[in-house]
């Protein structure tokens, strides 16, 4: 407020809303840039930890610096080829620190992408599922969503179906990487049974 008169700041392409965006795709763009070269520079920080201390370093992003974009992910619609620039330091420069190797292949990057009860390092490629944990996010607050629209004055959840839409979205997801695990098996079998150019069978 200034000499009686209300101030505001008004944009053409939106802005940064709760943690996420709300406005034109070309603002949308800029904020996942922004937002991605950040997340870009704590996972090289990273990669250098893992140099002495792989554990700590995978600890932390597994658990902390992962934690930034999943939620941007489930919030925000249709990122998936916004964001590679992260994948690829993921894959590029992450992951051969804590592994040790000078390079990952892409059989060896879906490996790593399963959850670790299936054999992965549950560091899953965040082009390949944003847009599934955005639709996943949309379905299990779909009651909120409603109850916000209609301007309910009361709050009136069904428990029961919003335990059964969690309960689909788990299967879901399962049922996901149980197929990619099979795919993988499959690619892997390929790459080592498949003759070199030259060579006969």
């Amino acid at each position: 407020l200034k000499e009686g008169v209300i101030t505001s700041n008004i944009t053409s392409i939106g802005r940064k809303y709760l943690g996420s965006f709300i406005g034109t795709n070309d603002g949308k763009k800029d904020f996942v840039a922004n937002q991605t070269e950040g997340w870009k520079n704590d996972i090289e920080d990273l990669a250098r930890i893992a140099a002495k201390e792989p554990q700590l370093a995978y600890a932390a992003f597994v658990y902390g610096t992962s934690k930034r974009w999943n939620y941007v992910c489930r919030t925000t619609p249709d990122i998936g080829e916004l964001l590679k620039p992260l994948e690829n330091v993921i894959k590029e420069t992450f992951l051969p620190a804590i592994i040790g190797k000078s390079f990952i292949d892409d059989i060896f990057r879906d490996m790593i992408s399963l959850p670790s009860k299936m054999g992965g390092m549950s560091i899953p490629d965040v082009t390949e599922v944003s847009d599934r944990e955005y639709m996943n996010s949309l379905r299990a607050t779909n009651q909120l969503i409603n109850a916000i629209i209609q301007q309910d004055n009361v709050l009136n959840l069904d428990h029961a179906e919003l335990k059964k839409t969690k309960t689909d979205i788990r299967s879901e997801r399962l049922q996901f990487y149980q197929e990619k695990r099979q795919l993988i098996n499959e690619k892997s079998s390929l790459a080592v049974y498949s003759p070199h150019p030259g060579s006969s069978i």
